[in-house]
């Protein structure tokens, strides 16, 4: 029999576990194993992909939450899986460690996610139409799978990728490590112990690190792993040590670099206090200091303006810009760096701007007969360092 006839009797018939009609039917010569794969059955292990996929780009969803999940009521409707044309897709199911109240979780799918539940829902079928028969009430179950061939269909069960388990069943690691050897450039016992960390808990924390580590927020991190509450010691579950230290010294140095900034920021020495780590660091200090707002006492001190005149935006002459050494400085060390780059063109567009700002400022302190910014001038161009700079002015025209 060809793999059409296989098909077209397997379609005809439905799924069935009796030994005699399953070789009689198909063939003798075919393990149940073999035929059940070429039927595309859901056999032992093969859904856990599409639930590694889910926990993925849903990382509030846990293993109990998936283990039993229920796809239709006992009257046949469909409540686990909801499509809607306004609100979206959810599948929803239940957390039962949340509590009586919170149990209930609704988790709203996207489209690559829709699209894996209808697929699971179509593998699956076969089986559900078997158990549904029988008036098994597994077959209202969404994970359901037929052993290792042609078993009685049942609750699907999570494999166990674990050191002692592939210990136990070499075959199944030499077939699993077949699969990933095109995904992959790990081989050997490097692959076995990546495999081996492989859970829908490894994903849950490795997805929930990703979210802290775009948003640095634990209390984010704790609403997409679907946490009713934020709970420090449970976020230390997911989070390794290492990277909690690191983020939380981190805001730290962040404020302990704000007051170096606001401190130094009359000083020309600023550049040596600050080190500035990046343009963004920069662009940030210049922005609320050197292009922060002029005190209406010291902008208009005659009050010529009439109010309606000063909230006019059409009727602005001129631009104020704060000036002392530390700025001065930052801005001269800057705009030679511009000027001295050996690959002009690859210059982000805050390095340019600055310095750009910066030759008009000079060019205004020059031209005019102020003494005290002629003075700021002088010690930023005796302390500027380009050097400083050469470091910053390259980054991505993405972060400008």
């Amino acid at each position: 029999m060809n793999l059409n006839n296989l098909c077209a009797t397997f379609e005809r018939d439905g799924f069935s576990n009796d030994s005699y009609y399953i070789n009689a039917r198909y063939s003798a010569k075919i393990s149940k194993g073999h035929l059940a794969e070429l039927l595309g059955l859901p056999t032992h292990g093969k859904l856990f992909p599409f639930q590694c996929l889910l926990v993925i780009e849903h990382p509030e969803i846990t293993h109990s939450f998936l283990k039993k999940l229920i796809l239709h009521d006992k009257n046949g409707d469909m409540v686990g899986f909801k499509k809607t044309a306004t609100e979206g897709n959810w599948l929803i199911g239940y957390k039962d460690r949340r509590g009586s109240k919170l149990s209930e979780q609704k988790v709203k799918l996207n489209p690559s996610t829709t699209e894996l539940i209808e697929k699971i829902i179509k593998i699956t079928k076969p089986l559900r139409d078997f158990l549904k028969e029988r008036h098994d009430d597994t077959w209202r179950e969404l994970f359901i799978t037929c052993g290792f061939g042609f078993s009685t269909p049942s609750s699907a069960e999570y494999p166990s990728w674990n050191k002692s388990a592939f210990k136990g069943h070499p075959k199944y690691l030499d077939m699993l490590k077949d699969q990933f050897h095109g995904h992959t450039t790990r081989r050997d016992g490097e692959l076995e112990a990546f495999l081996a960390r492989v859970s829908i808990s490894t994903l849950r924390a490795s997805s929930g690190v990703l979210v802290y580590l775009k948003t640095k927020s634990v209390a984010e991190m704790a609403k997409a792993l679907g946490h009713a509450r934020y709970d420090t010691l449970l976020m230390k579950r997911y989070l390794p040590e290492a990277i909690l230290a690191f983020f939380q010294t981190r805001w730290i140095r962040i404020f302990q670099k704000g007051f170096i900034c606001e401190a130094m920021k009359d000083s020309p020495y600023l550049l040596e206090a600050a080190n500035f780590s990046s343009m963004e660091d920069l662009h940030s200090f210049l922005t609320n200091h050197a292009l922060k707002c002029v005190p209406q006492h010291l902008s208009n001190p005659e009050h010529t303006m009439t109010e309606k005149e000063t909230s006019a935006d059409h009727n602005i002459k001129q631009v104020l810009i704060s000036i002392d050494p530390g700025i001065m400085t930052a801005l001269v060390s800057l705009e030679k760096a511009v000027d001295a780059a050996s690959t002009p063109e690859k210059i982000c567009g805050r390095a340019t701007y600055w310095a750009d700002l910066s030759r008009k400022v000079v060019a205004e302190i020059n031209r005019g007969n102020d003494y005290l910014l002629k003075q700021h001038l002088s010690d930023a161009l005796s302390h500027c360092n380009p050097e400083k700079m050469k470091g910053l002015i390259y980054e991505t025209s993405s972060r400008a």
